[in-house]
């Protein structure tokens, strides 16, 4: 008999533990436990590292850079499926779409005006919510 977990129980917990975050404090939380089950094996690593991707929440220059420059984006940047966006929406709108493309959830926290950033949103196809909490004046 077998001592190891099958994949699917520990993708099942890691799953409620990666659950997306709706505040602040609660997503930085998270992701610290994600990324130490990324560390604690090669295999946990297999199976968390998607999961830590699934939600991206840059609320500074300094994390859109450390986005951009980061390099598995590539690879794992298509997991991701709920953006926060804690800055102005016109700092490199265009790059995060590039860098994020199956985003289905976005949240523009403040600084958000629809004349300016209207055709940046719209190049977000996949995007099927939208919302702008700090003005609530979303299309």
């Amino acid at each position: 008999m077998s001592t190891q977990l099958p994949d699917e129980v520990l993708l099942a917990i890691l799953d409620e533990a990666s659950t997306p975050a709706s505040g602040r404090t609660d997503y930085r939380i998270r992701q610290r436990t994600m990324r130490s089950v990324c560390l604690a094996s090669r295999r946990l690593f297999r199976l968390a590292q998607p999961l830590l991707w699934q939600q991206v929440w840059v609320d500074s220059r300094d994390d859109l850079a450390a986005l951009r420059a980061c390099p598995v984006v590539a690879a794992l940047g298509g997991l991701t499926t709920t953006y926060r966006a804690d800055l102005t929406w016109n700092e490199k709108a265009a790059e995060v779409h590039e860098l994020l493309p199956n985003v289905i959830e976005m949240r523009l926290e403040k600084g958000y005006d629809d004349e300016l950033h209207l055709p940046v949103l719209e190049g977000f196809t996949s995007a099927v919510q939208v919302s702008c909490a700090s003005r609530g004046n979303c299309r």
